[in-house]
């Protein structure tokens, strides 16, 4: 139904109906016309419908929380764990802002967070802006103010989508 998107075909596909109606003449042509105004309406009423509900499914998808199996756990070295872990991006927030600068780096320079948060989470948009942040060079408390601003801008974003949606 793509081609019904045009404004010319849409005119000429009404103007079809109309022409056989009057052939056939079983229903007065502005009933026929109104069921079919009614018809294109709710079509574009259920295709904005559809698009919030899918927006609405990944920022649940994306906000809740991972399973435990899946969780992020913190470590300074490979075999070196902090106890720390996030188990949703709201947890990983509030974790980047106190977790000790050795493990921050330590992660950051794997690739972990975006790794994480692309194949656990399923926020592309976040991780893709985690791995922009090496081409950066940083270093230090510098690495943390960035992730952090950038974890809360998308929290805030993905909360707003989710109060609009529903």
């Amino acid at each position: 139904m793509r081609l019904l998107r045009t404004p010319r075909l849409v005119f000429l596909r009404v103007l079809w109906t109309v022409l056989t109606l009057l052939r056939e003449n079983s229903m007065s042509i502005w009933t026929r016309l109104r069921m079919i105004s009614r018809a294109i309406s709710q079509s574009r009423k259920n295709r904005r419908t559809k698009k919030a509900s899918m927006h609405m499914d990944k920022g649940l998808r994306i906000t809740s929380s991972v399973p435990v199996e899946k969780r992020f756990h913190f470590y300074t070295d490979l075999n070196k764990p902090t106890g720390i872990y996030a188990t949703s991006i709201f947890d990983f927030l509030d974790t980047l802002k106190k977790v000790d600068l050795e493990s921050l780096k330590f992660h950051f320079e794997r690739n972990d967070f975006s790794r994480w948060l692309r194949e656990v989470v399923g926020d592309n948009s976040l991780a893709d802006d985690f791995e922009k942040q090496h081409v950066l060079d940083l270093s230090g408390e510098k690495i943390r103010s960035n992730l952090v601003e950038i974890t809360e801008k998308r929290c805030e974003d993905m909360s707003n989508t989710l109060r609009m949606t529903q």
